[in-house]
C-alpha cells in the first residue's frame, strides 16, 4: 500500500553529495521529511524521495554545503506530464478503463468443466436456451433456478453448478454413471441381415435354426424361452451366427461432369463480433465460385478470453473446368470406387458375384453384387407381461 501511495504523490532518485553529506539524514528528520533506500555510492548518498519533500529541500540544506541531484523521476503525475500534449491517448485510456467498468457487469464468458460423455456443444445449446450465454448481465442469472433447467434440459447429467465469478461463468456438471450390460435381462438372438447359415456357435438360449437355413432380416434365430415338462424360463441368448450374405452396391458416374480447380488468386474478409452483436469489415460479396476457410480469434486479456472475436473468411478462387470422359474412362472411376468401398467396409473377406455396367445415356451405373461371411446375430430383449 505504501508502495502505491508513493506512486499516486510521485517520488524521485536523487544522490546528495558535498561536505559533510551525511547531515541529510539530521535535515530531513529534523523537518519530517521522508527519505527511503539509502545507498552510499562514491559520489554521496543516493536515495529516494516524495517530490512534496524535495520541493522543501532548498531551504532545509541551504547554508550547509550539501547540494542535491536528481537522477530518477518516477510515479503517476510524471507520467501524465510525459503524455499531457497526446491527448487521444489520454482520452483513450479513460474510454477504455470506462469500458472495461461497464462491460464487466457482463458475462464476457461461459466455461463447462466435468463432461466427458455428453458433448460440450449440446451443454451450450441449453444454456442458451434457458438464458444464459455471452452479453447478459450477471445479476440477471438465478444459479439454483438455472441449474435446475439446465438438468432438465440436459440428459445424460446428474448433477451441475453454475458459479458466476466476475465476468466468467463456469458451469461444473457431473454426469450419470453408464450402464452396465445386463446380462440377466432376457432377450433374443436375431438376424440383422438376410444370409444362409454356415456355423452356430450358441451358448446360452434356444437355437431355432441349423446350418444351411436360409433367413431374413429381423428373423428370431435363437430363442430366450427356455421351456421343459415342469417349467418356462426366461433368459438372455447368447452366440454367434456365422451366415453367407449378399449386398448390392450401386454407383453411378456421367460422362460429362464440371471440376473445380483452385487457380491461387485468394482474397480474405474479416467480421468483429462483439458479445453477439457480428460487425462485417468488409463491403460487398463474393460472386465466383470459391472455397473457403474461417479462422476465429478470441481477444485475451492477462489471459482471459474477451467477449470480441475475431471471424477471418480466406476466399480460394477455383475454375470449373468441363471434363467429358470416355466409357473406358468411366469404367476405370466405377471400379475405383467400387474397390475403395470394398476395401473400407469389407474387413473379412468377400466376393464379388455379380456385376453388370448400364448405360444410361448420359451415366453410366454400375451394379456389384457382394457375398461375404459375418456374424449376424443381434441381442433383443424379449418384452414379458405381467398379466396372467
Amino acid at each position: 500500500m505504501l508502495s502505491i501511495f508513493r506512486f499516486l504523490r510521485g517520488y524521485l532518485t536523487v544522490l546528495f553529495y558535498g561536505e559533510y553529506v551525511e547531515r541529510i539524514f539530521n535535515f530531513t528528520a529534523k523537518n519530517r521529511i521522508s527519505i527511503w533506500n539509502s545507498r552510499l555510492k562514491k559520489e554521496g548518498i543516493e536515495c529516494e524521495i516524495l517530490v512534496s519533500g524535495f520541493r522543501k529541500l532548498p531551504e532545509i540544506i541551504k547554508g550547509s554545503g550539501i547540494k542535491v541531484h536528481i537522477i530518477h523521476k518516477k510515479g503517476l503525475p510524471f507520467k501524465i506530464e510525459r503524455y499531457k500534449k497526446r491527448i487521444g491517448i489520454v482520452l483513450g485510456l479513460i474510454f477504455f478503463i470506462l469500458f472495461i467498468e461497464v462491460m464487466s457487469g457482463f458475462v464476457w464468458s461461459v466455461e463447462i468443466v466435468g463432461n466427458k460423455r455428453v458433448e460440450t456443444e449440446k451443454i451450450s445449446y441449453a444454456l442458451e436456451q434457458i438464458g444464459i450465454k455471452e452479453g447478459i448481465r450477471a445479476s440477471s442469472i438465478n444459479p439454483k433456478i438455472n441449474r435446475e433447467k439446465l438438468l432438465l434440459e440436459v440428459e445424460g447429467l446428474a448433477w451441475a453448478s453454475i458459479n458466476v465469478e466476475g465476468s466468467k461463468i463456469i458451469v461444473n456438471v457431473t454426469e450419470t454413471k453408464e450402464k452396465e450390460k445386463d446380462n440377466s435381462t432376457a432377450g433374443n438372438i436375431k438376424a440383422d441381415s438376410d444370409g444362409i447359415i454356415e456355423r452356430i456357435d450358441v451358448t446360452v438360449g434356444n437355437c431355432l435354426v441349423k446350418v444351411g437355413d436360409t433367413v431374413k432380416k429381423g428373423d428370431v434365430l435363437v430363442s430366450g424361452v427356455m421351456e421343459n415338462a415342469s417349467e418356462t424360463r426366461f433368459v438372455r441368448a447368447t452366440g454367434e451366427i456365422f451366415a453367407k450374405t449378399s449386398e448390392t452396391l450401386t454407383f453411378e458416374e456421367p460422362f460429362d461432369k464440371t471440376l473445380k480447380t483452385e487457380n491461387g488468386n485468394k482474397k480474405e474478409k474479416c467480421v468483429l463480433e462483439i458479445f453477439t452483436v457480428k460487425i462485417p469489415l468488409f463491403l460487398g460479396s463474393e460472386i465466383k465460385p470459391y472455397n473457403s476457410e474461417t479462422e476465429i480469434k478470441n481477444l485475451v486479456l492477462l489471459g482471459e478470453n474477451l467477449p470480441i472475436r475475431l471471424y477471418k473468411r480466406e476466399f480460394r478462387f477455383v475454375d470449373e473446368i468441363r471434363v467429358k470422359n470416355n466409357q473406358e474412362r468411366v469404367y476405370e472411376i466405377l471400379e475405383k470406387r467400387l474397390d475403395e468401398k470394398l476395401q473400407k467396409e469389407y474387413e473379412s473377406g468377400y466376393e464379388i458375384t455379380d456385376k453388370q455396367f448400364i448405360n444410361e445415356g448420359d451415366r453410366i451405373v454400375l451394379n456389384a453384387v457382394v457375398s461375404s461371411k459375418k456374424d449376424i446375430a443381434l441381442y433383443e430383449p424379449l418384452l414379458i407381461s405381467n398379466k396372467e
